[in-house]
């Protein structure tokens, strides 16, 4: 597969290197399909690459607030491999910046969060009831 064609292209993809065992850690997945929206990740395709906001862990009965980030899906139509040394050689060799950053939750409510996602999700290993 090359990458100088597809970032040509106006069709989403995604690279993904997985570093799990059974997996080639010089290997680079070339994912390209279209990206749609989903409400609940019960609604997910089997086969797909999900971007799963914060928001979600609505589904397990706890409280969040709803920023509106979107469950976003990308259905691979088209799938590739390539050596990680020939994806490097071929993306842009510019810098990525990223502005405007920041975090809505304060480091102490984020600490009694997920002390609560121990305590009640895992701990018990399910979800709480609402």
């Amino acid at each position: 597969m090359n990458l100088h064609g597809l970032l040509k292209d106006s069709r989403p993809f995604a690279l993904l290197r997985r570093r799990t065992p059974g997996r080639d850690h010089d290997r680079v997945e070339v994912l390209v399909g279209p990206v749609g929206v989903r409400e609940r990740l019960a609604d997910l395709p089997g086969d797909c690459l999900a971007l799963v906001p914060f928001r979600q862990i609505r589904e397990r009965g706890f409280d969040v607030r709803d920023d509106g980030t979107p469950l976003l899906v990308l259905t691979p139509e088209e799938r590739g491999e390539l050596p990680l040394a020939q994806a490097l050689e071929q993306l842009p060799a510019h810098d990525v910046r990223v502005e405007g950053g920041g975090f809505d939750v304060g480091d102490e409510e984020y600490a009694r969060i997920v002390g609560r996602v121990l305590d009640e999700e895992i701990g018990r290993g399910r979800a709480p009831t609402s």
